[in-house]
């Protein structure tokens, strides 16, 4: 019997050691550590961990479900600093080195990031860019105010064991994630007096040597000074003699800190521990009794990360982007139905077509983005427009008569394309119609375009214009200001010159030739038919009322855009020109009257342009100066969207737009000649087909409103109840990253010795210091000589952070 018992207890322990050890999984991708004594500490999951030197089983320190980093033991071993953000912000905390409550010691909107102690143990160093950059200061451990230490720009920093001097990098390029960087910006190892007397670059490498560590009369760094790959190296002092300590080739060795007569660093994802005084390194297997909490399946809803939104022709119906996917949402408080549903995909840019019936968009279900049509109705088949793609397209816009798409590519490429089965729209069909519709024809012609040949299932693509300069803001990315004739026979847009000021041009579908309106004098932007295409409005920067800036000494110019309309035929009434009784006025009429009989006799007007003389029928409409975008023009009035606020718009403004919240909705009647706001802060609007209702985004809302009234952003809300989308595998929430080809890397080499790290935990990937995979998958760029990311990934499990948006 007590054979039996003592064999019962022998199994159950068994049991619990082997489901203990199922659940406390060898940790990976571990970062920012430090090491004092028989102690490392280290940032997983982003919260702090403890363990021992001789690895086993670490213990968390932290559990808040923001970001705890840059940890650093105080001289004697006791207190932990680190860069925390419990209460919104990034700010300097201390703990005891066991673990207890966090004290903060910073209290500035600006990141404070931990680098270290002063010897004496008394102050806790950190990076902040409180000023125009990054500057050393120092806190004593009661938290009052700290004190700037006077030794000009400062990323990475060590005390000398005197604390008279301190060695360090004025740069933090290492956190471009550039591979081989030889720029302006490389790190070097500098030292300076702290009183700032003397100040020496005592490293002269082209490449990165970071992360200076002073320890007795050695300075140890990390440096790709020989074979590429970081490694540590040793700096005498006093010779200034150089050796290499670590001998690491297939991965490079990363967030070393010193402690003792140890270092401890990252390599491969694993902790390492070199030793100075056996010259020899060990990796460290360290068990991390984790939840994985963030591996767990994510459910969104798709209302909070809106990209896109439009409009059908009578409003009723809004077709939305938003991770990824397409939805049509009823406007009259209807649920709304995902349309594609692809998790292996990205779909962008959709568009209503006139009935309502179909929506157009773009997919990269091949592997390359091309154009796409499909009912409106969630599993049915797609129709695939364009093929052999090998570039990023724009939004896409039907023709009114439902037979042609408009997009730009970021080629600078403007196309237009047949849908399949309504028609081609190739050079020489319909001569006469043509010849009726260029009056005169003695417009000077820009340009000449081919078929490309891109289309599917006889579908024609062709391309229309190409910009060969790229504009200096953020409202135009190459060719992707674009609008349609009522007719469908003429597209407007607006093309970049030489002096980086656009011009209006207008094509002809038919007749395949392009023909420019504007000059180059003034920057003319943002066209479109009115909807009787009798005029073509667009804004115009060429208000100039120069006040100079006291501090910068630079003119600066407000509210510069003014709305410009352009006459097109010679015999129509000039715009907002009071006509008296004369021969003008009879004139005008006679036109206006041919003009009736013509639409009732073909039941759409054909719009005409004489190009004779255009240059003098431009007229400025009355509406005061401002800053403006989007302008829309339909049955007697001008919509566009106005910003009190003087400056360019942000990068958010064109990649994010479901952010801002700044911009009014203007509409100007203009037969009455007057203005009114149609909806407060918003930061993206398009109308329905008939201009009656406006669809927008403002700060992570969107809605549908009419344009007859006074709204503002909350207005008319869309309905989102119920629909949720599952996040299974997070790389899904990327965005893009390019090249494929690698930049002559072999990336299935790279990817298969960083997918080693992939058990680690699904996480949100932010390009953020907080992220472990984000700054994983940023080393691979780094390894395949990447020379930017673009990681804006959305969907996060963590707090908000204080002044942002939630």
């Amino acid at each position: 019997m007590k054979k039996r018992i003592a064999f019962s207890a022998i199994l159950t322990l068994a049991l619990v050691a082997s489901a203990t050890a199922a659940f406390a999984m060898e940790g990976r991708l571990m970062r920012y550590p430090d090491i004092s004594g028989d102690k490392v500490v280290f940032t997983y999951e982003d919260d702090l961990w403890s363990a021992s030197i001789k690895g086993g089983e670490a213990v968390r320190l932290t559990s808040h479900p923001g970001m705890e980093a840059f940890a650093h033991f105080s001289p004697d071993g006791k207190w932990i600093a680190f860069t925390g953000s419990y209460d919104g912000g990034y700010d300097v905390y201390v703990i005891p080195a066991a673990g207890g409550e966090p004290k903060r010691l910073t209290y500035h909107p600006s990141y404070d990031r931990v680098v270290g102690w002063t010897p004496d143990g008394k102050y806790v160093l950190f990076v902040s860019n409180r000023a125009r950059y990054n500057e050393l200061y120092k806190v004593d451990t009661a938290g009052h105010y700290p004190e700037k230490v006077t030794v000009d720009m400062v990323a990475y920093a060590s005390f000398s064991p005197d604390g008279k001097r301190v060695a360090l990098n004025r740069f933090n390029s290492d956190r471009m994630n550039w591979k081989g960087y030889r720029g302006g910006m490389q790190q070097d190892i500098w030292i300076a007096d702290v009183g700032g007397k003397k100040f020496e670059r005592v490293t002269h490498w082209t490449g990165y040597d970071n992360f200076p560590m002073w320890h007795g009369g050695q300075i140890f760094f990390d440096s790709d000074r020989e074979d590429g790959r970081m490694n540590i190296y040793a700096y005498d002092v006093d010779s200034g003699e150089k050796t290499r300590c670590t001998f690491h080739k297939n991965w490079d060795v990363e967030f070393p800190e010193i402690g003792d007569d140890r270092i401890v660093y990252v390599c491969q994802g694993y902790l390492w521990i070199y030793d100075i005084l056996t010259n020899k390194s060990e990796r460290l297997s360290i068990d991390i009794p984790s939840d994985r909490w963030r591996m767990r399946d994510l459910f969104v809803s798709p209302a909070g990360y809106l990209q896109e939104i439009g409009l059908g022709a009578d409003g009723d119906y809004a077709v939305v982007q938003s991770r990824g996917d397409i939805y049509l949402v009823g406007t009259e408080k209807e649920k709304a139905e995902n349309l594609t549903r692809t998790p292996g995909s990205r779909e962008l840019h959709p568009a209503l077509s006139p009935s309502g019936d179909r929506v157009a968009f773009f997919s990269d279900r091949t592997g390359e983005y091309e154009l796409y049509t499909a009912p409106t109705k969630a599993g049915a088949e797609w129709t695939q427009v364009t093929s052999g793609s090998k570039t990023y397209y724009y939004h896409c816009i039907w023709s009114p008569d439902g037979k042609r798409i408009l997009f730009g590519d970021k080629d600078y490429k403007l196309f237009v394309a047949d849908v399949p089965g309504k028609g081609k729209s190739g050079a020489g069909k319909n001569d006469k119609k043509e010849k009726n519709s260029v009056r005169k024809g003695a417009g000077k012609k820009a340009s000449e375009k081919k078929d490309t040949g891109r289309g599917v299932d006889g579908g024609s693509v062709k391309m229309i214009d190409r910009c060969y300069y790229l504009k200096d803001n953020e409202i135009f990315w190459e060719v992707s200001d674009y609008r349609w004739s009522p007719d469908s026979k003429w597209v407007v847009y607006s093309k970049v010159n030489e002096n980086l000021n656009n011009s209006i041009y207008v094509y002809n579908v038919e007749s395949g030739k392009s023909y420019r309106l504007t000059d180059d004098r003034y920057d003319d932007y943002s066209p479109c038919f009115d909807s009787e295409g009798n005029y073509i409005y667009f804004l115009s920067r060429r208000n100039f009322t120069p006040e100079l800036d006291p501090f910068m000494d630079n003119n600066l110019n407000r509210d510069m855009s003014v709305v410009m309309v352009i006459q097109l035929k010679a015999d129509q009434r000039p715009p907002f020109y009071d006509v008296e009784e004369d021969k003008d006025e009879e004139t005008a009429e006679k036109g206006e009257s041919a003009d009736k009989e013509k639409k009732d006799e073909e039941g759409s007007k054909s719009v005409e342009i004489d190009f004779d003389g255009i240059s003098e029928r431009i007229f400025e409409v009355p509406i005061p100066s401002g800053t403006y975008k989007a302008l829309a023009a339909y049955k007697g009035h001008i919509t566009y969207l106005s910003r009190k606020d003087f400056g360019f718009p942000g990068l958010e403004e064109f990649f994010n737009p479901n952010s801002v919240s700044y911009y009014d909705l203007k509409s100007f009647d203009a037969d009455k000649e007057e203005t009114k706001t149609i909806l407060k802060g918003i930061g993206f609007y398009s109308l329905s087909g008939d201009g009656k209702k406006a669809a927008y985004m403002s700060a992570g809302m969107a809605g549908v409103v009419k344009t007859n009234g006074s709204s503002s952003a909350g207005d008319g809300l869309l309905n989102w109840a119920g629909l949720k989308q599952r996040v299974t595998d997070k790389r899904f929430l990327l965005r893009s990253i390019y090249p494929r080809e690698g930049l002559g890397c072999d990336l299935p080499q790279i990817r298969t010795a960083h997918s080693l790290c992939r058990h680690e935990g699904r996480h949100e990937l932010h390009h953020r210091p907080d992220d472990r995979r984000a700054h994983r998958l940023a080393r691979v760029h780094r390894r395949s000589r990447r020379s930017a990311e673009d990681i804006l990934l959305q969907g996060e499990r963590r707090p908000t952070r204080r002044g942002s948006r939630a």
